[in-house]
């Protein structure tokens, strides 16, 4: 195929810039594909460009707006109050770092290539590496924050505040900062064919240290975080559930109690005064209906992380399984045409963070968005 959807530029890109799943090796066998097997994918290939060149700009783009208006949003003083808001913030940022590498990786379609010059490519491969790491294991901390606020409503005072939510946010950053430094002196830019352009990927005698390295980053970035958030959340929703079932119940035996007994009217409503005052005299504690909240907004942020990375999260176990099943084994031009689809819904990802906050936070999202927004004035 000639013109916008030449195979060639529709499956290079998956071989090269922030792709972290690819090897060298893979990068040199394509143009023998290329040649072999383009006519049975013909069709996928297309949508695959059409998906990488029309959608995911526009996914991109939006992703990194949102994120930096919640970035904008969540910095305020007293957003920053609270534990919950400090993880979004490091969610929202290492929104931006991601997004902000796979803008400059379409300068491979235009005259300058960032990713072809030495030192851009090993930076913007260590900032993918981190920024991905850290958008992962920050809904990790978030979910954790959430089930000891659930399970452990007494601890939740003493555990879950903001300074600590602080030190961990950083404790990660740093541990993610030294981790991946491996991503900045393994990487290098490479020809794979004669003529087929310059590209960044790892470089080949590193794909024995690579091996290994790719083994654990898929165990820590993607199964011991999908098991985590899956049965944190599992369990959070059945308390919640159950919580709210168990006041309804209370509710419905209290009615009838209020209208003979005077005695429980006037025990209710010095239970309510004392709930007041402690509120009112006893730090900034949350209501119940704003934990809720929160809790929501957890969960609806969680089953969209989990629905948006399985697909990719899918086809990189399965590239893992593969290759260690058969050391021979190179993924066809129907799986790379698959894991750029999946690439594109793993960017949508980083792009409805700002729908959830406004959708779910509802009120008090827009009203800080607005207080922030009259500072500026």
């Amino acid at each position: 195929m000639d013109g916008l959807f030449d195979f060639e530029q529709i499956l290079r890109p998956l071989h090269s810039n922030v792709s972290r799943d690819n090897k060298a090796s893979d990068s040199i066998l394509l143009q023998d594909d290329l040649e072999g097997n383009a006519a049975g994918v013909g069709t996928l290939a297309v949508v695959a460009g059409l998906f990488e060149r029309s959608v995911a700009p526009v996914v991109v783009i939006a992703g990194l707006i949102g994120n930096l208006i919640a970035l904008f949003v969540f910095s305020e003083r007293s957003m920053q109050r609270r534990s919950s808001n400090v993880y979004l913030t490091g969610i929202s940022l290492a929104g931006v770092g991601f997004l902000a590498c796979v803008t400059l990786s379409w300068t491979a379609h235009t005259s300058i290539n960032v990713y072809e010059f030495d030192g851009a490519c090993q930076i913007l491969t260590y900032v993918t590496y981190v920024s991905s790491f850290l958008g992962v294991w920050y809904v990790v901390c978030f979910t954790v924050e959430r089930y000891v606020a659930v399970h452990y409503p007494l601890r939740r005072l003493s555990l879950c505040t903001a300074t600590k939510a602080r030190r961990t946010v950083i404790a990660l950053a740093l541990f993610a900062g030294v981790a991946y430094h491996y991503a900045a002196w393994t990487s290098g830019v490479i020809e794979p064919w004669p003529g087929g352009g310059r590209i960044c990927v790892p470089q080949r005698r590193y794909t024995p240290v690579m091996s290994v390295v790719y083994v654990v980053d898929t165990v820590v970035t993607l199964l011991l975080p999908f098991v985590v958030i899956t049965l944190l959340n599992v369990r959070i929703a059945v308390t919640v559930f159950r919580h709210n079932r168990d006041r309804q119940a209370m509710a419905s035996r209290a009615v009838p109690l209020r209208r003979y007994t005077w005695t429980a009217f006037d025990h209710d409503r010095d239970r309510l005064r004392l709930r007041r005052y402690i509120r009112t005299h006893v730090g900034h504690r949350r209501s119940p209906n704003d934990q809720f909240r929160v809790t929501k907004l957890l969960l609806t942020i969680s089953v969209a992380f989990l629905a948006l990375n399985l697909p990719r999260h899918a086809t990189r176990a399965y590239n893992l399984a593969a290759s260690a099943a058969d050391d021979h084994y190179r993924p066809s031009l129907t799986f790379l045409a698959c894991e750029k689809l999946f690439n594109v819904v793993y960017y949508t990802h980083f792009a409805v963070n700002i729908v959830l906050y406004a959708a779910v936070s509802g009120k008090k999202f827009r009203s800080a968005l607005r207080r922030r927004c009259r500072g500026l004035c």
